[in-house]
């Protein structure tokens, strides 16, 4: 859960994606292998253009190549300090999440996923990336790594071969040659239009017929013959003829090609064809060989290429317009010229062959590559016969493009092979049925390890059948919808899995034309983690409303608007004498609780200027007039849509009655006994530490206790709403983020008074502080706009030490010295040249590795220094006094000290000495 909560709220920089290639699981292997040598990983992904990067585990890149600044258009710097949710969508944002929780929940690297990115310049990019936990050599998860590459381009292919796939088809629905499919019987499974009209039948009767329904015996024999061989050797027939009977009777003459329908597997489960009926063709023919001007007009006008080539040279004597069209050769080029001179076989043993053919008597639908005048490839399917021409024997050529219909089937094949890719990819249940019985006949891996059904279980078979549907009206009002309205969007309906578990999916649907007939195409989101996390959000709430009633001490919600109040708890009831009923609805004005205006005007001024109030004292007064002492502590939420206060006011009317007495008998002693006048001093004083540390353990314990829960709940609430706002604008976005800092800040605040008062145990572990100073210096250069100076020793030797407490105590020093500088700066008057300088540097002593921090900020007063490291003691308004007390108390637990020296208007330089040649006492 640490892991999830840093990436999801931690800045990062997630790299570019591309699709899987051999190329990219071999250099992820690679990186995986060999993580310590990041920058030759680097220079080899930036020559493959890839990218290589490296977060640690807040998600925050710490490295990366340049291909990464050329994907997202940015510089590496602006990239650095970029929120990874800056230029992600909040679905994309949050699938990287998921997906780096898993890798760091698991341990093992993810696979390919790809998720959307906007690039500087408000373009959409698509990236596929990998991820990888990275380790430090003691094992311990210390950030990620990964590869990705810009799929952007690849997004866009499948979209064009989409729209390529319904231009194809209607290719194929529109042209003029028959196209059919046809299962291992030779039964009809599809047919185009044009076979529709060759037959004299509709599609719904072609449908089901088999070969021997439509053929005489004898060509159905041949078709048979050539049916086996084509399944035999799985190779494409040449185009033969056949004889058909049409609906009403007739007898036409076809030719027809014939090629193995293979599945992805490639098996053969059918076979496919062009069809065109030559029966015109034949007749016009004969009508050449009867009359030669007939001949010539309809050579003229053919759209297939005719030619006339003498048979002993193989020279052109009569080429028809067709043959100039396609070949961009005129007639005079071609007449008296041969094939091979003009050069028009793209492979010249096309011609060997064609000669071949010829010599065994007349060549019928020769499929052959042709090379045209300016070096376009084409298809033709050439028929030939001997002929006698003005007295000399020839042959007449007769050759019909083909190269459109082949591309149009090669892309329609490429185009279902995707559309099964993207299918079976698709991280949502996604299935197809038939609209009018309900059966399905496809579904993908994610329906099948949802439902536990195995796809030979499915397809087939109809919701009824498997009866997923835990509410069988839930089935009928999708189907009402989708009938009606055409479409389902965003249905939240509850399936039964196999096994009985009970799945909230949100379904949408589309009605679609697949292979001629109308089917539903249905995709279901599993949203019971989301289910469960509404429920886990109402059962928090539940806890919170528990807290604020049994909370010893009083709570009140006051609306920021109007001072009303808007829920209070029963400890505020007794305190105070008024009912819940006299108090909601109303004000401290009205209910006149306060003793004097002037705290009231005190804690007004002291929430406007820092925001918040903490541990102020007010004097209240009750509904029966008598007065009691409180702390008051005031900070800003968000309840049911308002911006609100929440005031905690603990009681310490018998403290101070307890303080007053005490006072009364130390001034009573000192007027009597003189002598004993330091003994009394020093006993009071130790009596109020130890009373201020009693009662900061009590508060502390009660905040950390009673805070920290509705603290998770607002904090869990704002993530909810952040991800449920659909359309925010930067007022939204700037009121969340105030939440989410106003709430880090209480964190920080408890865990600082936890930290001094309990502590926690030192996880000790022998690492180097450069990198942890480093970025600490950077995030604070971020956050406070101050720079600061680094002059770390490359041969420092590692030191055990607990790196989250440690660098807690160095932030601490950090952030004393900025407010120094900031503080000089508002007073420096006419020092104009003053210029803020904070410098951290390390270096060893004998067996000790020193850590000095300077500034030149305000400093301090020589009463401030000797008060310095005593708890609760603080210079500063919003301070809690436990900063240095802090400090002191972590480094002495590593079996270190701490130097602080300082002069009021230099500057101040905290010393910190830790062991590095010995382990840490703690």
């Amino acid at each position: 859960m640490m892991a999830a909560q840093s990436i999801a709220n931690g800045p990062g920089g997630l790299g570019t994606g591309s699709h899987p290639t051999n190329t990219t699981s071999q250099t992820s292997k690679k990186i995986q292998a060999d993580l310590f040598v990041p920058d030759q990983v680097t220079l080899l992904l930036d020559a493959m253009g890839e990218s290589y990067f490296e977060t640690d585990l807040s998600g925050k890149l710490t490295h990366f190549n340049d291909f990464i600044c050329r994907f997202h258009g940015r510089t590496r710097e602006e990239l650095m300090e970029l929120d990874y949710r800056t230029y992600t969508r909040p679905g994309e944002a949050q699938k990287v999440c998921n997906v780096f929780n898993e890798v760091f929940r698991s341990g093992v690297p993810s696979g390919l996923f790809d998720f959307e990115i906007i690039r500087k310049d408000g373009t959409p990019a698509n990236t596929e990336t990998v991820v990888s936990l990275r380790r430090a050599q003691n094992g311990q998860p210390i950030g990620f790594s990964g590869i990705s590459r810009d799929i952007t381009e690849m997004k866009k292919m499948e979209q064009a071969l989409r729209q390529s796939e319904e231009k194809h088809r209607s290719i194929i629905a529109n042209m003029e040659e028959g196209y059919y499919e046809v299962d291992l019987k030779g039964t009809f499974t599809f047919v185009n239009a044009a076979t529709c009209r060759n037959f004299g039948r509709d599609c719904d009767e072609l449908i089901g017929m088999n070969y021997r329904d439509y053929m005489p015996p004898s060509s159905a024999a041949e078709a048979y013959r050539v049916y086996n061989e084509v399944y035999r050797s799985g190779i494409p027939a040449g185009i033969f003829r056949c004889a058909l009977i049409r609906k009403d009777g007739s007898m036409r003459i076809h030719e027809t090609s014939i090629s193995p329908l293979r599945q992805s597997s490639g098996k053969i489960v059918g076979f496919f064809g062009i069809s065109r009926d030559l029966t015109e063709r034949l007749q016009m023919e004969t009508a050449l060989r009867e009359s030669e001007q007939s001949y010539r007009g309809i050579m003229d006008l053919s759209p297939d290429t005719i030619t006339i080539n003498r048979a002993d040279d193989g020279r052109y004597v009569q080429v028809n317009r067709a043959f100039c069209r396609k070949t961009g050769c005129t007639p005079e080029e071609a007449i008296g010229r041969t094939p091979l001179e003009l050069n028009l076989f793209a492979d010249p043993t096309g011609c060997k062959q064609l000669v071949e053919a010829l010599q065994q008597g007349p060549v019928d639908g020769l499929e052959l590559q042709f090379r045209a005048k300016d070096g376009t490839i084409f298809d033709d399917l050439v028929s030939a016969r001997p002929i006698e021409f003005k007295g000399e024997a020839c042959y007449l050529t007769v050759a019909t493009i083909i190269t459109p219909l082949k591309l149009a089937h090669q892309a329609l094949r490429e185009s279902e092979e995707s559309y099964r890719r993207l299918i079976e990819l698709a991280p949502d249940a996604i299935t197809v049925s038939h609209l009018n019985d309900g059966k399905y006949f496809e579904v993908n891996e994610v329906f099948c390890q949802q439902t536990g059904f195995s796809r030979e279980e499915v397809i087939g078979r109809t919701v009824a059948d498997l009866k997923i549907y835990e509410n069988p009206k839930g089935r009928i009002r999708f189907t009402e919808i989708l009938r009606k309205a055409g479409r389902v969007d965003g249905m939240e309906i509850r399936f039964r899995a196999k096994s009985g578990a009970s799945l909230v999916n949100l379904v949408s649907a589309r009605i679609i034309q697949f292979k001629g007939e109308q089917c539903v195409l249905a995709v279901g989101t599993l949203i019971n983690e989301l289910k469960m996390a509404q429920q886990a959000l109402q059962e928090r709430e539940e806890g919170y409303r528990t807290i604020l009633e049994t909370a010893p001490y009083s709570i009140t919600l006051v609306r920021l608007s109007d001072s009303v109040h808007v829920q209070v708890n029963d400890a505020f009831c007794r305190n105070t004498g008024f009912s819940r009923e006299e108090t909601i609805g109303r004000t401290h004005r009205d209910l006149n609780i306060y003793a004097d205006p002037i705290d009231r005007d005190r804690l007004t001024q002291a929430l406007r200027r820092q925001g918040r109030v903490d541990g102020m004292e007010i004097r209240f007064r009750a509904k029966d007039g008598h007065f009691f002492e409180t702390l008051v502590s005031v900070h800003p939420i968000r309840y049911k849509g308002d911006d609100c206060l929440v005031n905690m006011v603990v009681d310490i009317t018998e403290r101070k009655r307890a303080e007053r007495e005490l006072d009364q008998y130390r001034r009573h002693l000192e007027e009597m006994i003189k002598a004993r006048t330091l003994e009394l001093e020093d006993a009071q004083s130790e009596l109020i530490k130890r009373e201020k540390l009693a009662v900061l353990g009590q508060l502390t314990a009660t905040v950390s206790h009673e805070l920290r829960n509705p603290l998770g709940v607002i904090r869990s609430s704002n993530f909810y709403l952040q991800r449920r706002v659909k359309e925010k604008d930067a007022k939204v976005d700037k009121h969340f983020k105030r939440i989410e800092e106003q709430v880090a800040l209480c964190d920080a605040i408890v865990a600082d008074l936890l930290e001094y008062t309990r502590g926690r145990n030192v996880s000790i572990a022998t690492e180097d502080l450069a990198p942890w100073l480093e970025a600490l210096a950077a995030q604070l250069r971020e956050n406070e706009g101050i720079g600061i100076e680094l002059h770390l020793d490359k041969t420092l030797p590692p030191v055990p030490h607990d790196r989250e407490k440690l660098r807690r105590a160095v932030l601490n020093v950090l952030d004393n010295a900025c407010q120094a500088v900031r503080a000089r700066q508002r007073t420096g008057g006419s020092d104009v040249d003053y210029k803020p300088r904070i410098v951290v540097a390390t270096q060893t002593r004998e067996k000790d590795v020193v850590i000095e921090i300077c500034d030149n900020g305000i400093g301090m007063s020589q009463e401030t220094l000797q008060r310095a490291f005593e708890p609760l003691f603080t210079t500063r308004a919003r301070g809690t006094g436990i900063g240095l007390a802090n400090v002191k108390k972590i480094v002495e637990e590593h079996g270190g000290n701490v130097i602080l020296e300082s002069r009021l208007g230099e500057g101040t330089q905290m010393t910190i000495t830790l062991p590095c040649g010995r382990q840490s006492p703690v």
